[in-house]
């Protein structure tokens, strides 16, 4: 399934979907969180502010 698909699915509410978002890029958005935060922030800070993006898109899926 694409990301589209996912995005479609999750907006209709398929928490499946949306875990299969977050296995999917939940490595990736830690690395851009970790390269812009720099040391600045613990690495628990980190995931919360990856989990928040994911949050985000639960609430607000980009079509």
């Amino acid at each position: 399934m694409d990301d589209k698909e996912l995005l479609l699915r999750i907006s209709h509410g398929d928490v499946k979907s949306f875990g299969k978002l977050i296995d999917r890029y939940s490595r990736y958005v830690t690395a851009i969180v970790c390269r812009i935060a720099g040391k600045g922030l613990a690495f628990e800070d980190i995931e919360e502010v990856a989990s928040d993006v994911f949050i985000r898109i639960w609430h607000h899926p980009l079509l």
